[in-house]
């Protein structure tokens, strides 16, 4: 079978170590002064998100079948989808399925929004991922401020950053658990570094893409 990409299978079967460097925000800004010493920021691209993967020691066969793996994105060329793999999942609910969620609102200075489709009771915890696919590009937003979910499952209005981008709609699924975004390997980041006689561990770094 010919393989499709975004892969969405790089992932799949992996353990990360706990030493795993958690993503880390690049802001896309310029920064000028004006000659009155005035500090002016300006964003020039939205924000992408730097990931970092580092496995857990695997056998040495098996390592090499996940660089094979990434050897078929072409370095930079071809992507992926993956998830932050230390935080995975909501922090107040690892157990529920979460399917079915959507974005209810969003507000007009595009800071704020709302899902729905959640249990009742549910909790999104600041600091949780979501992932919103606006029929182009999987959006990853992290979330600012806890809220609960009302009895009809929707979740009241939260701050997200580094905004909600303006191509996201009332309607657009919603993934909470495993929240991806669509990645291109960083040049030369991939390494088989040996932990012992039979084991090695794999490590890459990535920067999402938004197209």
């Amino acid at each position: 079978m010919a393989l499709t990409f975004p892969r969405t299978d790089i992932l799949t079967g992996l353990d990360f170590s706990p030493q795993t460097e958690p993503f880390k925000p690049m802001w896309r800004q310029e920064v000028s002064r004006t000659a009155g010493g005035v500090t002016i920021v300006k964003n020039i691209g939205p924000l992408l998100w730097k990931a970092n993967y580092a496995t857990i020691p695997i056998r040495t066969a098996e390592a090499g079948e996940v660089e094979a793996d990434l050897l078929s994105l072409q370095g930079g060329v071809k992507t992926f989808e993956g998830y932050d793999p230390r935080h995975p999942l909501p922090a107040s609910d690892k157990v529920s399925a979460l399917t079915g969620v959507t974005v209810s609102f969003i507000s007009p200075n595009m800071e704020r929004m709302q899902i729905i489709g959640v249990p009742v009771g549910f909790v999104l915890t600041k600091g949780d991922w979501i992932s919103v696919d606006d029929g182009v590009n999987l959006n990853l937003l992290k979330v600012v401020e806890t809220k609960s979910a009302d009895g009809t499952g929707e979740v009241a209005q939260f701050t997200v950053a580094p905004f909600v981008p303006v191509s996201i709609s009332v309607g657009d699924p919603v993934t909470l658990r495993y929240p991806c975004a669509r990645w291109m390997i960083d040049k030369d980041s991939v390494q088989r570094v040996p932990a012992s006689a039979l084991h090695e561990r794999i490590v890459f770094s990535a920067t999402q893409v938004i197209e």
